[in-house]
């Protein structure tokens, strides 16, 4: 059984559609706290997963455990390790590949479109994705560009098979955005889920079954 470590950042963002794919998958999932000062000890996973959060990557706001995991991660791509980072998660993975993160002119929040780049099935349509994020990640040196926004470009980049990082959540769930709103209250710009959302989220999730079953196949060789 292949075996993932998925760090996590605050308590209601779990792996979310990412533990539904590794299920039906036959794949492990081992989750730590990154928030907690956890991180993996060991390197015995077959890929690695850094989930979203509602800090900064760079600054004086970036919190002391958050750069001590921009260490960890250093180490881990420096040995070539296949890692997918969402949100928060992608914005640590452009840093450490020497892309800038910084704020953004239009904070993007709730039910957004993004364009699918690519020649495969999906390229050139359109998906709605959530989002809520009020940073970006410039594309690191050597991406490919796999998804674009009318408010931030930079919405989707892969280096190589084993480096992927996107700044929208296709993991979100109904059950995650539901914790999310009862945790920031008015602060929280996503909408509650309802029945005219299932489509969206089926697609959404769809896309992201598609794009870790290609992952995978750069790991699980």
């Amino acid at each position: 059984m292949k075996k993932i470590a998925c760090i996590q950042h605050l308590a209601e963002e779990g792996p979310g559609a990412l533990a539904d794919w590794a299920l039906g998958r036959d794949v492990a999932i081992e989750l730590f706290r990154g928030d907690l000062g956890q991180l993996p000890t060991h390197e015995d996973y077959d890929a690695y997963v850094l989930l979203g959060g509602p800090f900064n990557v760079v600054g004086a706001d970036c919190p002391p455990w958050l750069e001590q995991e921009k260490v960890w991660l250093g180490n881990l791509l420096r040995k070539a390790k296949p890692v997918l980072g969402i949100c928060l998660g992608g914005q640590l993975l452009a840093d450490r590949l020497g892309a800038q993160v910084a704020p953004i002119d239009h904070p993007e929040g709730g039910w957004c479109e993004v364009e699918l780049i690519g020649d495969g099935e999906d390229g050139g349509q359109n998906m709605q994705v959530l989002q809520w994020h009020e940073r970006g990640f410039a594309l690191p040196a050597g991406a490919r560009h796999l998804a674009r926004g009318s408010d931030w470009e930079n919405q989707a980049y892969s280096v190589g098979d084993g480096m992927i990082g996107l700044q929208f959540h296709p993991e979100w769930t109904p059950q995650i955005v539901k914790a999310l709103n009862h945790r920031f209250t008015a602060e929280s710009p996503l909408p509650m889920p309802s029945p005219s959302d299932e489509a969206r989220y089926a697609r959404m999730h769809q896309w992201f079954f598609g794009l870790l079953d290609r992952w995978s196949a750069s790991w699980s060789k």
